[in-house]
């Protein structure tokens, strides 16, 4: 065979988008393997006050969150950020892919079955309507209502007989963009007419599922949309165990005790 006639084609490699599970977002995708919370930032950024471009700001890079896995099993383990439930019409299969959010904020050290959670709340946004389409706000103040057995505390519901798959969220990676996008299994607006059961308009289903940036004139809110995301989020540090050491000089040494250098000249 004449190699110089065996032509060598290249071509790039596109990784495919990556569903992040409970582990990946705790851990910061492996890179604080005993990591139990994560924090988002987001582009554009939205800032709130006399000078910003936002009335309710990211409520997604506003809090500190845990995601957990939901099992149909029972007995919740921190470890593996699994979390049971007996929710009725949710089963495994059902909750691949998504997670629930808690809010981290130490003020219940930390137990999910006392915490808070967010959630895309039965409520539109104050003065944001386009076209008679209202928007969806989201809400960081769900609890949840369990019930135990002998294994433990599983999870049952939303309080207030909320709809538990607005509480249930998927983020996917895009690693070409480093991004990630948010989207929501299901939620409940506004019907015309009152559910004679519940007393409720909120029974419609909703169908916009991806979190998006409404972008008008006076503000930018976080909502719902059916579009392709338009808002860029990455995924920073919640709380670790990495600390940071102050700037100065230091020396490394090795497990035999010998300082670590660079070879200069034959010295060291």
């Amino acid at each position: 065979m004449n190699w110089r006639k065996v032509q060598l084609r290249l071509a790039p490699v596109t990784p495919g988008e990556l569903n992040l599970s409970a582990q990946a977002l705790n851990t910061k995708f492996g890179t604080d393997i005993e990591g139990t919370s994560f924090q988002l930032s987001a582009t554009p950024e939205l800032k709130v006050g006399a000078n910003g471009n936002s009335t309710l700001g990211n409520i997604f890079t506003k809090n500190t969150y845990r995601a957990w896995y939901l099992q149909t099993a029972q007995g919740t383990d921190i470890n593996t950020f699994r979390m049971n439930h007996g929710v009725a019409g949710l089963s495994d299969r059902d909750e691949d892919g998504y997670v629930m959010l808690q809010v981290v904020d130490g003020t219940t050290n930390d137990n999910p079955f006392e915490a808070k959670w967010l959630i895309a709340d039965t409520a539109y946004i104050d003065g944001l309507s386009v076209n008679n389409q209202n928007f969806v706000k989201f809400a960081d103040t769900a609890t949840v209502t369990s019930t135990s057995n002998a294994t433990g505390l599983y999870v049952t519901g939303l309080q207030k007989g909320r709809d538990f798959k607005s509480a249930l969220f998927k983020f996917t990676y895009y690693p070409m963009q480093d991004s990630i996008a948010i989207e929501i299994k299901d939620y409940k607006v506004k019907n015309d007419a009152v559910d004679p059961l519940t007393g409720s308009r909120w029974t419609k289903a909703g169908v916009d599922k991806n979190v998006i940036l409404n972008k008008l004139t006076a503000a930018n809110e976080i909502t719902l949309g059916q579009a392709p995301a338009n808002i860029k989020f990455i995924l920073g540090a919640g709380n670790d165990n990495r600390s940071t050491e102050v700037n100065g000089l230091f020396y490394i040494k090795n497990k035999d005790g010998k300082y670590i250098c660079r070879l200069i000249s034959g010295l060291c």
